[in-house]
């Protein structure tokens, strides 16, 4: 009798699991086949998911090869009979996949997410922290990361000129500098405190420095810094200069925020900064029009990137390396739209280049 009762209870727990197996996988397939509701959920379109799917599957398998859901390292890789026995929370990589976007584009709170995927709040966490990584080589592998350093950055932006390279986008003709801010929880400690404070939003922030081209492609992601530094100041730490081949033919656009800021091996272009007690004459007045027609591109790369709520939110801790990490796949994951989405980008691009000639 107890026999029977076991094994009663061990097929009612294995239909229970395949029901809800194939509950997520229903869910799924119907999110995937609405394209309004994949794109409020991962911001991607079926196309773009389905590619991007292609690099993280390979990534994940690889990943759960050598490591446990726990992150911890296994004394044994798997095999690949055993990699590829599904999880126990988390059913295929496509589900993982769409979990990790959605975790971006909505940036829901972790108990919420619990809900959703029927577990509880420290497993999301776990999974948060296991997929993040494995996203970012995704979109490495894609050659859309953005470069973090200046000799980086040299090399990437070398090879993204070529018509034939990994990336599949046109030359660029400009580079635009900018700063965003993202919202950061006040901490109790006072030094802290004046370390966050941004004097120029007034709350507490951190901040990194954008460098991309007219095509709205983010070439370049500063460090993430506290509120309290100035944007010159973060890019001359970690642009001091273009002196490279690579730029010689570039013409570098940047805001009064930048004045003084003039680097070495590129043609400069900044608008005129009013004086205390004077008035801009008609003529700069124009003039920085101009150079706001050609600068806007930078701005829309940066509201972007912040399609995904978890830039847009304030951050709910203090660890700089996980916040520095989710701004990283965010700009991947712009880039990655951008260059699959070039006709809906090419008027901006194409109006960009008219007005430089002009």
């Amino acid at each position: 009798m107890v026999s029977h009762c076991a094994r009663a209870m061990r097929v009612h727990t294995r239909e229970a699991e395949a029901q809800k197996l194939l509950s997520s996988h229903m869910n799924l397939d119907k999110i995937l086949d609405n394209p309004t509701q994949l794109l409020a959920t991962t911001g991607l379109y079926r196309s773009e998911f389905d590619e991007l799917f292609t690099a993280f599957e390979p990534r994940w398998r690889q990943a759960f090869k050598h490591f446990s859901t726990h992150g911890k390292r296994r004394k044994l890789p798997l095999t690949s009979r055993q990699i590829a026995k599904d999880t126990k929370d988390i059913h295929g990589p496509k589900m993982k996949l769409f979990f990790i976007l959605n975790h971006f584009k909505v940036n829901s709170i972790q108990h919420n997410e619990a809900v959703m995927y029927d577990m509880d709040q420290p497993r999301v966490s776990r999974w948060i922290k296991l997929l993040m990584p494995v996203m970012h080589q995704a979109i490495v592998d894609l050659h859309l990361h953005p470069a973090r350093t200046s000799d980086e950055m040299i090399r990437l932006f070398r090879n993204r000129q070529h018509a034939d390279s990994l990336v599949d986008k046109p030359a660029t003709a400009t580079l635009n500098a900018d700063g965003t801010d993202r919202l950061l929880s006040r901490s109790v400690d006072w030094e802290t405190q004046k370390n966050d404070f941004s004097g120029k939003h007034k709350v507490h922030t951190i901040k990194n420095s954008v460098i991309c081209d007219e095509l709205q492609f983010i070439h370049f992601l500063g460090y993430t810094w506290r509120g309290a530094i100035h944007d010159k100041s973060m890019l001359e730490i970690e642009f001091p200069n273009f002196s490279n081949v690579a730029f010689a033919l570039q013409w570098f656009l940047k805001d009064t925020g930048y004045q003084g800021y003039i680097p070495d091996g590129v043609h400069c272009i900044e608008p005129y900064k009013k004086k205390a007690g004077q008035e801009l004459h008609e003529w700069q007045k124009e003039f920085n029009t101009w150079v706001s027609s050609l600068r806007v591109v930078v701005e829309n790369a940066i509201g972007g990137a912040k399609r995904l709520r978890i830039l847009v939110d304030k951050t709910r801790g203090f660890y700089l390396k996980k916040f520095d990490q989710a701004i990283e796949i965010a700009a991947g994951l712009h880039n990655f739209r951008v260059t699959r989405r070039q006709t809906t980008y090419a008027r901006a691009l194409d109006r960009v280049r008219v007005n430089l000639k002009n």
